[in-house]
Formats: C-alpha cells, structure tokens, sequence
C-alpha cells in the first residue's frame, strides 16, 4: 500500500503527491517497471497507426461512397479515436515515464497525463457501448432499426462522445485529487461495461429465439443461415467482452490494490500496474481486426480504393463495382418472409 508522508490521507492527497510517495518508497524500481512497460508500447504504436489508418482512408476514399451506413460511421470513428492513441497519447506517455528516468524528475504534471488518457480511453469506451446500442436496435427492432438509427442521429452521437469525453478528461484534470478523479474515471468503466454485458447478453438471446422461431416454422434454407449467423454473432460478443474486461480490469485491480492493500507488497504491485498498463493499449492496436477487418463490404471497398491507385487498368475496378453491386442486390431483399435473416445486414 501507498504510505503518504506526514499525516495526509489519502483522501486529500493529489494524483501528483501519490506519484511522488511511491518514489520515494521505491525509487529506481519504479522508473524501471514504469519504462519497461513504456518500451513494449512502443512497440504496438506503429501497429496501431497503421491499422487504424487503413480503416479511416477506407471509409472516406471509398470510392463508390458504399461505406456511410450508421455502423461504418461509429467504426470509422472508434478508428479515429484508437488512431489517436498510437499517434499521440503512446508518444505522451512515452515522454513522461522516459524523461522522468533519465532526470529523475518529472516534466510536466501527471494530471496532465491522466487527463489525455481518461480522454481517449473514455471516447474509445463509449463508441464500444454506440455499438453494441447499434447491434442491440438492429436485433431487437430490426423493422424500425432504419429509421430510428439515421446518419444524422449517429453523427450526432459521435459528437456528444467526443464532446463529453473532452469534459471528462478536462474535469479530471481541476480535480487533481485522487480519490474524486480516480472515481470519476471508474464510473466511466464500470456503468458502460455493465451496459455492454447486457446489451450483448439480449443480442444472443433475442437471436436464439428468432432461431427458435424458423426452427418451428420448418424454414430450413433460412433457419440455417440464420443459426450461422448466431454463432458468429455469439463468437463476436464474447470476444468483445473478453477483450474489454482483459484490458480494464487487471488495472482496477491493482489500483485498488495499491491504495488499499496493507499486506500486499508495493514492489510487486508497481510492476503488475506497469504491464497491466500496457493492456491499456492492445485494445486499440486489435480494434480493427476485431471489427473492421471481418466485414466483406470493408474489405471490398479497401480492395478497391487500393487496385484503383495502384492499377492502370479500368477494367478491374469496373469488375469490382459490379460484383459489389450484385452483392448490394442480393443484401437488400428484404421482403416479409426473408426478414428474419435479413435483420442482421441493418446492424452493417
């Protein structure tokens, strides 16, 4: 556990004091966990750019303009925000932890830091929850999930995300104290991840019950495809939520540990909040191929941008608007019998 110098409690100590009683207590052993952590983060940041960059130019250098659908601008968004992860908070936190082993001092206030990391952590965060409201509409009320879920109303949200997540960040940042902002930051973690859980937990079981449904009515063709897509749609769920908590979770842990635990060894705590730490940023880096990456009409629309600037030939990129647009066809037939399988394509 933290030991404050003086009488100050933990109560009234700043984010700052506590930074500086555990160097105090451990003093090079910090630094070391600290930078070792920021050396494996490093390492992801190229990855994180480069992936989440493709995601971006394949949504606004689309060229047929097939990729404006509510869900595609939610992903494009969460790609933005995980983008900006690798370019700027990564080389941030590298900065703070590096400059402070070599001058062992630090540059510039650790509420700063926090502040910029309670802020993209909080936009990624909330555009998870945008999309599992998103998959749970198009599941739940797939008949009014096209009006309900217009483009304006999703640009809308993506503003309030963005908007609200600054506040956030900035209020951490005048609070300064421990406890306020520390449970700030936790409400922000806990209330949306137990959204998530439930949300996702309705998409399976509305799904087995549409299942369930084709099943009785002997629609075998449809039940089929239908069961397919429940499994992939299970599968995806449980890998979301999995990720989520495997990022979150181990850092809650050790803080509380931290700040709480008397009999826990400060030493080994430091190094499990370092790598903990560093879960922090695997979820950006696998974002893209979590979601992005899995869906054909992405893949398609990359594929074509791509063979457009690097082919001389009109006639492939003729050949891809064709195949796209049997497939766009063959998507929208959603006529009364056929609409139960057809309610998943409204979610993309």
């Amino acid at each position: 556990m933290v030991i404050l110098p003086g009488s100050e409690s933990l109560w009234e100590a700043t984010f700052h004091d506590v930074i500086e009683a555990i160097q105090l207590q451990l003093g090079f052993d910090y630094y070391f966990g600290s930078v070792t952590a920021v050396v494996a983060v490093l390492f992801f940041a190229p990855i994180t750019i480069l992936g989440n960059l493709l995601v971006i130019s394949g949504f606004y250098k689309d060229p047929n303009k097939n990729l404006r659908s509510p869900s595609y601008i939610l992903l494009t968004s969460l790609a933005l925000s995980d983008f900006f992860v690798g370019a700027v908070q990564t080389p941030l936190t590298a900065y703070y932890w590096i400059d402070s082993f070599i001058e062992k001092r630090f540059p510039f206030s650790f509420t700063i830091l926090l502040s910029v990391n309670g802020f993209v952590g909080l936009v990624s965060i909330l555009h998870l929850l945008a999309l599992s409201v998103d998959r749970f509409l198009a599941t739940v009320t797939p008949l009014k999930y096209a009006s309900t879920v217009t483009k304006n109303r999703v640009y809308f949200t993506v503003a309030c995300i963005w908007g609200y997540s600054l506040v956030v960040g900035c209020v951490t940042a005048v609070l300064e104290k421990i406890i306020s902002g520390g449970t700030l930051l936790a409400v922000h973690i806990v209330i949306p991840c137990t959204c998530m859980i439930y949300l996702n937990t309705r998409i399976v079981a509305e799904m087995r019950r549409t299942s369930r449904e084709l099943n009785s009515c002997v629609i075998t063709e449809q039940s089929k495809a239908f069961e397919n897509r429940e499994r992939k749609v299970v599968k995806l769920v449980f890998l979301v939520l999995s990720v989520f908590v495997m990022c979150y979770l181990p850092l809650c842990v050790t803080l509380i540990l931290v700040f709480f635990c008397g009999t826990c060894n400060l030493k080994a705590l430091m190094y499990v909040y370092a790598m903990s730490g560093t879960l922090l940023y695997v979820s950006p880096l696998i974002h893209p191929f979590l979601y992005t990456w899995r869906l054909p009409k992405f893949k398609e629309a990359l594929l074509r941008y791509l063979k457009s600037h690097s082919s001389s030939t009109p006639g492939t990129v003729i050949n891809c608007k064709a195949s796209y647009n049997l497939n766009n066809r063959s998507e929208n037939n959603t006529d009364v019998t056929n609409i139960a399988t057809q309610q998943m394509n409204y979610r993309l």
